[in-house]
This record gives C-alpha cells, sequence and structure tokens, in this order.
C-alpha cells in the first residue's frame, strides 16, 4: 500500500522524515519478502495527506473513496490507515494484521 498508499497519513512531495521512515520501513519489508519497492507518487501522496487530514478534523478512522481524485491511469489500488503515537507503532499495527500486511 500503502500499494502507493497507502494511506496511513503517507507522503507529500515535501515529505517529512516521519512520512519518510514509513515509506521506508515498508519497503524494507516489501524488499525482504521478494516484492519491488514502492514509489512516491505526488498525486496519491496529495491525496493521502488530504485524508489523514480529514481523518484527524473529524477523529473518524475509515478508508477514503480510493477513486476519488485519482490519475485514471491505474488498474488497481490499495489504502492502508491506522493511527498510533508514532511512526513504529503504525507500521508495527499494519504488520500484525494479515490483511494490511497483504496491502503492502
Amino acid at each position: 500500500m500503502f500499494a502507493a498508499i497507502a494511506g496511513v497519513v503517507i507522503v507529500l512531495s515535501a515529505c517529512t522524515p516521519q512520512q519518510n521512515q514509513l515509506v521506508s520501513l515498508t519497503n524494507n519489508s516489501r524488499i525482504a519478502s521478494g516484492i519491488r519497492p514502492m514509489g512516491v507518487n505526488a498525486a496519491l501522496s496529495i491525496k493521502a495527506q488530504r485524508w489523514a487530514e480529514h481523518t484527524a478534523s473529524t477523529g473518524h478512522l475509515a478508508h477514503s473513496n480510493l477513486a476519488n481524485g485519482v490519475p485514471h491511469r491505474y488498474r488497481s489500488l490499495g489504502e492502508n490507515v491506522g493511527y498510533g503515537s508514532s511512526v513504529g507503532t503504525v507500521y508495527g499495527n499494519l504488520m500484525r494484521s494479515p490483511g494490511h500486511r497483504a496491502n503492502t
């Protein structure tokens, strides 16, 4: 996810250290599993950041409508959402969830 998303408050084009850390942790897991690392896409990153801001302002964690605001060239998308006190906590929770782990 995060096929690119992935949602867990992921990545603006000007990434914060925490956002970079989540992408790095996820890609390290992908590589260790023999899966190609994911890249960062500006349009998907903006969508993810806007959704993260929405969930923070409403206090309701939920998946977005993936088709809304996404460039049409994608054949499939996935999204992981989560919360925690640190990037490591969010990442750990996602990796312990079989469904979320499969989406990374």
